[in-house]
């Protein structure tokens, strides 16, 4: 799916009402070089995202719509699912080892003190 870069940041900078002017001056640019920029047909990641940055949107999302990124997307955002669903299990697990830790310390506690009671007659 082609996307038209300067439309995509075109639309954004009238739904935020920002001027060639404003923008320019952000990313401090000349207007001229910013129109060339609204012509380009692709565009380099790191301009769309300091230009992501000057208009205070995400237009990466705007590739979200292709099938095969949307796809990736899903893939990676289930991965960390997983990982983080691991992780919480992990550290209930490491919880309920502490609290047993802790009951053994204060049971040891007390025997110490049975036998020292015993020691004492």
């Amino acid at each position: 799916m082609a996307i038209n870069i300067g439309l995509m940041i075109w639309k954004e900078m009238k739904s935020k009402e920002i001027t060639k002017g404003e923008l320019s001056s952000r990313l401090n640019i000349s207007r001229f070089t910013l129109d060339q920029i609204l012509k380009l047909n692709t565009i380099e990641t790191n301009l769309l995202m300091q230009i992501s940055l000057a208009l205070g949107t995400n237009l990466f999302e705007y590739y979200y719509h292709d099938i095969e990124l949307k796809k990736l997307r899903t893939d990676a955002r289930e991965s960390i699912e997983d990982e983080v669903a691991l992780l919480k299990t992990i550290l209930e697990e490491k919880n309920r080892l502490l609290d047993l830790k802790d009951e053994m310390i204060k049971s040891q506690a007390k025997m110490i003190i049975s036998y020292e009671n015993l020691q004492k007659r």
